[in-house]
């Protein structure tokens, strides 16, 4: 094709030469034939004509056009189209010249009749390569071969690639002949095969092939309608069976040997000609076998911790299903308690399972059963070979008088039930046959512990800077959670200094973030030791100080943070002095956390104060931060109402820190 320019007037060109070039050799029966210029509309403005052979040595053939030709004003594309001959060789080039100035002849204006001379020089169009209709015949990687499960329906069983990236022009063919070629069971295992061009259905009615005995695994389809593969493309054919349920021997798989693939009746869309396919399909082995559904614990998310009696929506467990072989409706999930020793069903008023953000069915213990069966409302697809967590949500139950609850310190732990008949089960989709689930039975959390209420501790800002007598070294706040009061026990602090003697070491509680409004039924100004306590050599080796807030008479007593308030409380010394010679000098002071849950006794998992929780010695590594959920009244330090601050939202086991420094 070449594009045209003219501006002024349209004019008309009364003879036109194109010489045309090959890699091929000149030969007879190689000369392009019936020629025609084509415009932009398609349109035919000059020929058709036989090109002849060519008169100089940069040309093998030319073709004359003797019809006038008439070039409107304005930018237009003129085609070169034509026939050649059978003779050509595959990959051979082919390309078209003109020389405006020498074969175009006779150029006239339209309107002024003007005779024009053209000045442009030879200019080549495209170079085009030849190719014959050509088509290879392959499978595709996928399906790889695998387990398929009795009763399936439609089960892609090949892909077959027909590529014409190579050919020439477009193809067609309506036949194609496989072989079944099988290791286990019968022929008759599969039925109701077709081909499919994605949702597109090839064969239906006497076209489904039912494979036989007497055909021995070689099969013809025969396609509905001729089927198109356009060149420069490749056209994915699938192949669908059925399974029989009956079929749990089968082994096999369907393939284009390399002699079906040369037989296929191809032909050319534009020549008519016959084309001899290429290659061969070998589609994966299936084997018939059973779906299966595996559960096991999913910790993501889902760690220990501390929580609210009466609060809606906990996360209490996630498992990670998973479907082999076929994909798995998920219907039913048996959940169970698998702590009895701390937690019974009245800990719970609802279970709620959660695919993601969306709640797919709920379960409820009753009667005192340690399992609880959800029909899922939304069935879960579990496809196969691909995990699926589900999450279980808890609905609490109230801890107090009234309620059945009426023990803090249970842990609960959900898990699912599996490997019966009775527990957690989906249907295979493929097979519509109900599939068991399987695995390990270990919970999907390390559990949650319930208290009526529980503190959230977290550091709060020193004022100033620098060390010296009477500055703050520590500063935290205890809020309790709007469900209930809490009582603390104990604290315990750790100082460590560089350089640097304490003395007169005291912790002081305020209702204010201002630090100024002090606590009372303490000692004055929020003093909860009757006595500083001085860093002195008895507190050289281990600078641990256990601190039980007390009255102005001595008595010890505890500290009660209110529903939803916030207590504040600051570490001070009320003499700081630094070693003389030293020019470095620091004091870090850590409330201390609990590294683990006090070891009870009994099954309510929590401890009386005296004697019960241990708490010999200050520098004990357990018990540092005692504490109650006030479950059912405040309590003395003879009821079963105190543990520790194990896994309390705001203090690591290894402590909360502030330092103070020169």
């Amino acid at each position: 094709a070449y594009e045209t320019n003219i501006k002024g007037e349209p004019i008309s060109v009364q003879s036109t030469v194109f010489h045309l070039n090959s890699s091929a050799a000149y030969a007879s029966n190689l000369i392009p034939t019936s020629i025609s210029l084509i415009d932009k509309n398609g349109s035919v403005v000059a020929g058709p004509k036989d090109a002849v052979a060519g008169t100089a040595a940069s040309e093998l053939y030319k073709v004359t056009f003797t019809d006038t030709i008439t070039y409107p004003v304005g930018v237009g594309t003129y085609t070169l189209v034509g026939k050649l001959t059978s003779n050509w060789t595959n990959g051979s080039t082919f390309m078209a010249s003109t020389t405006p100035s020498s074969d175009w002849t006779t150029v006239k204006g339209q309107i002024t009749g003007n005779t024009l001379t053209l000045s442009n020089a030879v200019f080549a169009m495209n170079t085009m390569t030849i190719r014959t209709a050509s088509l290879s015949v392959a499978a595709s990687n996928n399906p790889a071969a695998q387990t398929v499960v009795a009763g399936s329906q439609k089960f892609v069983f090949t892909n077959l690639q027909f590529d014409a990236t190579q050919s020439g022009e477009d193809v067609r063919l309506s036949t194609i002949a496989m072989t079944l070629t099988k290791t286990g069971g019968n022929y008759t295992d599969l039925s109701a095969c077709q081909l499919y061009d994605g949702a597109t259905v090839l064969t239906t009615g006497s076209n489904v092939i039912n494979p036989t005995v007497a055909n021995a695994g070689t099969e013809t389809f025969t396609l509905d309608q001729s089927f198109t593969i356009p060149k420069g493309t490749v056209k994915t054919l699938s192949l669908k069976c059925d399974v029989a349920s009956s079929a749990t021997a089968f082994i096999g798989h369907w393939d284009v040997t390399a002699a079906q693939a040369t037989a296929l009746t191809v032909t050319g869309t534009i020549s008519t000609g016959t084309v001899t396919a290429t290659g061969s399909a070998t589609g994966g082995a299936m084997t018939v076998g059973s779906a299966t559904l595996a559960a096991t614990g999913d910790t993501s998310g889902t760690s220990y911790k501390v929580v609210a009696a009466n609060t809606s929506g906990i996360v209490a467990a996630a498992y990670r299903f998973k479907a082999s072989n076929d994909n798995v409706s998920l219907q039913r999930i048996v959940l169970s308690l698998t702590n009895t020793a701390s937690s019974s069903s009245s800990d719970i008023t609802m279970a709620h399972i959660f695919d993601g953000n969306t709640e797919v069915g709920s379960a409820t213990f009753t009667g005192g059963s340690f399992t609880a069966t959800s029909t899922l409302s939304t069935a879960v697809l579990l496809t196969r070979d691909t995990d699926k967590i589900l999450t279980v949500k808890i609905d609490l139950s109230a801890i107090n008088n009234s309620s059945s609850a009426t023990t803090s310190g249970h842990l609960i732990n959900v898990d699912i039930n599996t490997n019966d008949s009775t527990g957690t089960y989906g249907t295979g989709v493929g097979s519509g046959i109900r599939v068991n689930s399987t695995g390990s039975t270990s919970i999907g959390s390390t559990g949650i512990r319930v208290f009526r209420s529980f503190t959230t501790i977290a550091q709060d800002t020193l004022t100033a800077s620098g060390l010296s007598s009477n500055v703050p070294l520590l500063r935290f706040k205890v809020t309790a959670d709007s469900k209930g009061a809490v009582n603390i026990a104990k604290f315990t602090l750790n100082m460590a200094t560089s350089s640097v003697s304490v003395t007169g070491v005291n912790m002081y509680a305020f209702t204010d973030s201002s630090y100024s409004q002090p606590l009372s039924g303490v000692n004055t100004g929020g003093q909860l030791l009757t006595s500083n306590v001085d860093l002195t050599v008895g507190y050289l080796n281990s600078p641990t100080i256990a601190i039980y807030p007390q009255t102005t008479a001595g008595a010890t007593t505890t500290v009660q943070v209110a529903p939803g308030s916030t207590m504040y409380f600051e570490v001070r010394a009320a003499t700081v002095t630094v070693v003389s010679t030293a020019t470095n000098y620091n004091v870090v002071t850590t409330l201390k956390g609990d590294t683990a849950y006090p070891a009870v006794a009994n099954a309510y998992s929590m401890t009386a104060l005296s004697g019960g929780i241990a708490d010999s010695s200050s520098n004990s590594a357990l018990n540092r931060f005692i504490w109650s959920p006030n479950s059912t009244t405040t309590p003395t330090v003879s009821d079963i109402d105190w543990t520790n601050g194990y896994a309390i939202p705001g203090l690591p086991s290894n402590g909360l820190s502030q330092s103070r420094s020169n």
